[in-house]
């Protein structure tokens, strides 16, 4: 059973997005803006008039086969979201739980959020080495003394963001 979303923007376009239970609603919103010629970085989505919550998959977000979604142009001023970055253990034993918080605006890149806290949690705590990490070959290569470089993998729900180029989107 194929399951599908009908996306309406102001001037009452359609465009109908099929989707399956693990889709994410980030996913649903890009395809819409995509086939209706808007910048997804500018819209959510609505349905009965209450703000959906993109993160939120399909599945989890309660919306029938068919469901209509209204949309709508975001705020242009940015907020103030407050990011929880669980550590690695070997990284740890310095933050309470294994988890340091700080806040930041909204537009702020994943890129950027991993950098500050780096520095220390608002000027606090100890530097830590996230963004800039060399590991020696695993194999034991004909190369003594080659570090390669470990990029940063981070865990968004059930997304993974490894690359950089998705680091740096905001």
């Amino acid at each position: 059973m194929s399951a599908h979303v009908v996306v309406i923007d102001a001037t009452a376009r359609r465009a109908t997005i099929k989707t399956t239970p693990t889709k994410h609603l980030t996913d649903i919103l890009q395809e819409a803006c995509s086939k209706l010629g808007y910048n997804a970085s500018q819209y959510s989505l609505k349905h009965n008039r209450k703000q959906l919550d993109l993160s939120l998959s399909y599945r989890l977000s309660g919306l029938s086969s068919g469901a209509k979604l209204e949309l709508v142009q975001l705020s242009r001023s940015p907020s103030v979201v407050t990011v929880g970055l669980q550590l690695p253990e070997s990284e740890a034993r310095d933050a309470p739980n294994g988890r340091i918080l700080d806040k930041f605006p909204s537009t702020t890149t994943l890129w950027m959020v991993l950098r500050k806290f780096e520095a220390g949690v608002a000027g606090s705590g100890p530097v830590r080495n996230l963004t800039s990490r060399a590991v020696p070959s695993a194999d034991g290569g004909d190369v003594a003394g080659r570090l390669y470089y470990e990029i940063p993998v981070l865990q968004i729900l059930e997304r993974e963001v490894s690359s950089f180029t998705d680091l740096q989107k905001p």
